[in-house]
């Protein structure tokens, strides 16, 4: 009689998922300690360690479990964009945060995977660590530098009377340290706030690598939809990236670059004066004159700002009066412009010769 064959699931192939690695940002081993609170996106990696092709369109559920409790962080449901041939890793970022629960110190944070009835061995999936709640974690994210890379021309941009319009901006680098002893992991989430003469816009970052303390990364900024409007005025102004997630140090979460935007016009022709320039030295009831090196402002009533700008545009004195003024211009011999505005925005504009 001849013998019966046994044949097992190896002979048809296995379908086996598991999970081979996870992480969440934290002060990283041996002790993974995070601060009350800390929100962290989870990083987790799966691998085909069956003999079958995994195949597009395949799905398989996931969740997040602390201490036995299945915490949503969403979607629970992933579907393979490609094959997964055996062997081959993808890693996966949940779309919400994890957050660590204040009240409970020491959390076992474990990514379940599961993708059928088909797979054979469930036994690996799971990865699972634990993480301690504790107020040694310092997450500390300083911006240290800011450069608007295009235009390259905005600083000292001739806006010639409102003929010329300066142009917008379109990319920036920001440079990030890692002061803390907080260890972010692939994925990690960060947001800012731009802003620029009173306009402020919202902006996220995601990290494309493991950012350890110490450690410095640029972020290029070329999303136009989150740069705030170009200023259409002369003046220096400073455009400003903040990080706003808290961490333990809010003084160093800020960094500018600045320009500024002058208004050239020449003196001998009138017609390419600025608005309200005159030749009068009697602005209204507010007498404006020079003293030697010194502008003299009499007869102020309420507050206002005193701007004073040469025939180039570049800001030679820039203060707020609340009363009559004697100020030392130090400045060469030549034409300026005085400009006055006051907190009821009335607007005046004088020459002056020294």
């Amino acid at each position: 009689m001849a013998a019966l064959a046994v044949l097992s699931s190896t002979a048809f192939g296995q379908f086996d998922l598991a999970v081979t690695a996870m992480s969440l940002s934290s002060t990283g081993a041996p002790n993974y300690q995070v601060p009350p609170g800390h929100n962290a996106t989870i990083s987790y990696t799966i691998k085909n360690v069956g003999t079958n092709v995994i195949a597009t369109g395949q799905s398989f559920e996931r969740a997040a479990v602390r201490n036995g409790t299945t915490i949503l962080v969403g979607p629970n449901t992933v579907t393979l964009a490609a094959d997964l041939a055996p062997g081959d890793s993808i890693t996966y970022f949940t779309s919400a945060p994890y957050v660590f629960d204040a009240s409970i110190t020491i959390q076992n944070v474990c990514m379940v995977v599961s993708l059928d009835s088909t797979e054979t061995d469930t036994l690996n999936n799971a990865f699972c660590r634990s993480y301690t709640v504790s107020t040694t974690a310092n997450p500390d994210v300083a911006a240290t530098a800011l450069v608007i890379n295009v235009p390259n021309n905005l600083d000292g941009f001739d806006i010639d009377n409102g003929n010329n319009t300066p142009p917008p901006i379109e990319d920036m680098t920001l440079t990030i340290e890692n002061v803390g002893n907080m260890q972010y992991t692939l994925g990690s989430a960060f947001s800012f706030e731009i802003s620029l003469d009173g306009e402020v816009l919202n902006a996220t970052a995601s990290m494309s690598s493991t950012w350890a303390p110490g450690a410095s990364l640029n972020l290029d900024i070329t999303n136009t939809a989150v740069i705030p409007s170009v200023p259409q005025d002369s003046g220096t102004y400073n455009v400003c990236v903040s990080f706003v997630d808290a961490d333990d140090n809010p003084a160093n979460d800020e960094a500018c670059a600045t320009f500024t935007l002058v208004d050239e016009f020449d003196v001998n022709n009138p017609d390419n004066w600025p608005l309200g320039v005159g030749e009068e030295n009697i602005v209204e009831s507010t007498k404006i004159y020079t003293s030697e090196q010194f502008l003299v402002i009499e007869n102020v009533t309420s507050a206002a700002q005193v701007r004073v700008t040469d025939m180039q545009g570049k800001i030679v004195l820039n203060e707020k009066i609340l009363e009559n003024s004697r100020m030392n211009l130090n400045t060469a011999s030549g034409v300026y412009l005085v400009t006055t505005r006051t907190s009821e925005n009335i607007v005046n504009s004088v020459k002056i010769t020294l």
